[in-house]
C-alpha cells in the first residue's frame, strides 16, 4: 500500500514489478496496433528516442508538459507515445522526463508518463535502468523525498532528480550541441530562466542561424527552421489569413502586440495567433529585431558597392549568390523559407493586394539596411527592392537547387564549412565541383530562358499564377507580367 501511495501523490514511482494496466479498459497491444482517432495526430517533442548511454541503454525522452495535446487529445498522446517507444523497450532503456511548466493540478501532463509505464508488459518494464526528472516543480520533489522511506531502495535509487538538461546530457555522455534540438523552446527557455541567464532565450532579438541550431526541426524540404519560425509562417500562408487584404502592413495596437509578444516568448511554437494582424505583426518584428538584416551587414554593403560603383544588375545578383553560398546553411534555410512564405503571399496577390512590387517595398529592409544611419540609403533602396523581388520571383536563380548543393547539413558540420569558408582553406576538389555544378545550373537556366523567349509566354510555365507589378524595367526594382508559380 506504501507504493502504491507513494505513485498515487509523487506520480514518480516505476516498479518493474508492478502489474500491466489498461487505460480506460484498453490495453496496450490495442494502442499499439489500432489507428489514430486524429489521422493528423503528429507531436514529435511528446516522445522520442536521444541515443545510446554509457551502459549501452537506449536513452528515451518524453515531454508532455509543453504540449496541449496531451489535454486535448489524451488517447491519441497514449498512442503516440506506445507507437513511437514500442521497438527501444526490448532491452535495457532510460527515461529522460522533462516536467518543465507541469504542475500537479494538471493531472493529465503531471501523470502521463506513469500511465504510460504502468501500461507496458511486464518484460518491458523490467528493462528501465533510470529515470532522471528534469524541471521538476518542488512538490514533486518534495513528494518523492518525503515518500522514499516507502520506497525500495531499488525504486529509491532508479529516479533522479536534475535541475538542468546539461547535466543529464552529461551523465548520459550524449553531445549537448547535438542533442539541443530535442528539447522544445519552452525547456530550453525555462531553463535558462532558472539559471538567471538575461534575457533569456528569445525569438525576437536572437539571429535565425543560432534559433535554429538550438531548436531547427523538419519543415517542408528544410531541416533545421526554428520551429517558432515556422508556426508563424504556417499561419501567413493559411488559407484564413493569406487572402487578407493588404497583408504585410497589417499592423496591431500597441496594446495586441505586446500581449501576442507575450505569448509568443511563453509558448513558442504552441502559440497561435488570433488574427493575421498578429501573426504579420510576429513575423515582422522576428525579422527586423535581429541584430544583422538576414543578409547581413555584408549584404547591405555588397548592396552599396554595387550601385556606388554602377554595376550591372547581373552584377549585383552574382554577388547575392556569393552571400547565400558563404553563409552559415541554417541562415540560408530560414532565409529560403521566409521567402517561399512570400512567393505564397504573391500567389494570392489578387485577393491580398499583395504584388511583387508592393512584397519587395515591405520586406527590403528586413533583408538590407545598415548597421549604423547611412546617408547613401535611399539611393540603395530601389536596388535592394529589385534583389527581394527577383528573390521572391526566382529563388532557384540565387539558392542552389538539391541535385548540385544540399542545404541541409547538420550543425557540426555546418560550422566546420563556415569557417573553411571564411579562412579560404576548403577542399580544392569540393570547390572544384561546386563550381561546375554552378555553371551547369545556370547555363541550363540560360538556355532555358531563351527557349522560353522564342517559344512564346505560353510556354513559360505547366502552371503559371501571374503576378502583376508595376513598370517593366528590370533595373527599377519592379515586375511587371512575372510568373510565381506553384512549385512550393
Amino acid at each position: 500500500m506504501a507504493s502504491t501511495l507513494s505513485y498515487n501523490v509523487s506520480g514518480v514511482l516505476y516498479d518493474s514489478d508492478s502489474e500491466q494496466v489498461d487505460y480506460d479498459g484498453k490495453s496496450y497491444d490495442y494502442y499499439l496496433k489500432s489507428d489514430y482517432n486524429d489521422e493528423t495526430f503528429k507531436e514529435d517533442f511528446l516522445a522520442r528516442y536521444l541515443g545510446k548511454g554509457p551502459n549501452m541503454e537506449r536513452v528515451l525522452l518524453l515531454i508532455p508538459s509543453v504540449t496541449p495535446k496531451v489535454n486535448e487529445n489524451y488517447e491519441d498522446s497514449l498512442r503516440f507515445t506506445i507507437k513511437t517507444l514500442n521497438d527501444y523497450l526490448s532491452s535495457k532503456y532510460s527515461l529522460v522526463i522533462c516536467q518543465t511548466c507541469v504542475s500537479w493540478s494538471d493531472k493529465s501532463s503531471y501523470y502521463f508518463v506513469n500511465q504510460w509505464y504502468n501500461m507496458l508488459p511486464s518484460s518491458k518494464k523490467k528493462n528501465l535502468l533510470k529515470v532522471y526528472l528534469i524541471h521538476s516543480p518542488m512538490s514533486t520533489k518534495t513528494l518523492l523525498t518525503l515518500s522514499s522511506p516507502f520506497k525500495s531502495s531499488k525504486d529509491t535509487s532508479k529516479v533522479e532528480v536534475v535541475n538542468n538538461i546539461s547535466d543529464v546530457l552529461l551523465k548520459l555522455e550524449l553531445n549537448k550541441k547535438s542533442m539541443l534540438r530535442n528539447f522544445p523552446y519552452i525547456v530550453q527557455r525555462t531553463e535558462e530562466i532558472n539559471l538567471g541567464i538575461n534575457p533569456p532565450l528569445s525569438p525576437f532579438g536572437t539571429e535565425l542561424w543560432v534559433l535554429g541550431a538550438r531548436l531547427g526541426q523538419r519543415f517542408k524540404d528544410f531541416r533545421l527552421i526554428p520551429p517558432v519560425l515556422s508556426n508563424v509562417l504556417t499561419a501567413i500562408e493559411s488559407k484564413d489569413f493569406v487572402t487578407a487584404p493588404n497583408l504585410l502592413n497589417l499592423q496591431c495596437s500597441a496594446e495586441e502586440l505586446y500581449e501576442v509578444v507575450t505569448r509568443v516568448e511563453n509558448l513558442g511554437e504552441n502559440c497561435s495567433f488570433n488574427s493575421p494582424n498578429e501573426a504579420v505583426a510576429v513575423f515582422k518584428l522576428i525579422l527586423d529585431i535581429q541584430p544583422e538584416p538576414l543578409f547581413g551587414n555584408k549584404g547591405y554593403m555588397a548592396i552599396k558597392n554595387a550601385v556606388l560603383d554602377k554595376v550591372s544588375t547581373e552584377e549585383v545578383f552574382s554577388s547575392v549568390r556569393r552571400l547565400i553560398k558563404g553563409m552559415r546553411p541554417e541562415q540560408a534555410e530560414c532565409i529560403y523559407c521566409i521567402i517561399k512564405t512570400l512567393r505564397a503571399v504573391a500567389r494570392n496577390h489578387q485577393k491580398n493586394g499583395m504584388s511583387l512590387k508592393l512584397i519587395s517595398k515591405v520586406m527590403a529592409p528586413s533583408f538590407f539596411r545598415p548597421k549604423t544611419p547611412d546617408p547613401y540609403i535611399y539611393q540603395l533602396t530601389q536596388t535592394s527592392e529589385h534583389v527581394v523581388s527577383n528573390l521572391v520571383e526566382k529563388p532557384n536563380k540565387f539558392f542552389p537547387s538539391e541535385k548540385d548543393a544540399k542545404l541541409v547539413k547538420t550543425s557540426e558540420h555546418s560550422e566546420s564549412t563556415a569557417n573553411a569558408t571564411a579562412s579560404g582553406h576548403g577542399s580544392s576538389h569540393s570547390a572544384e565541383r561546386s563550381s561546375h555544378s554552378s555553371s551547369r545550373a545556370e547555363n541550363s537556366s540560360d538556355k532555358a530562358s531563351r527557349e522560353r523567349k522564342k517559344s512564346g509566354a505560353r510556354h513559360r510555365s505547366k502552371d503559371p499564377v501571374a503576378v502583376t507589378g508595376e513598370g517593366n524595367s528590370a533595373h527599377d526594382g519592379s515586375n511587371s507580367g512575372t510568373n510565381v508559380d506553384k512549385s512550393d
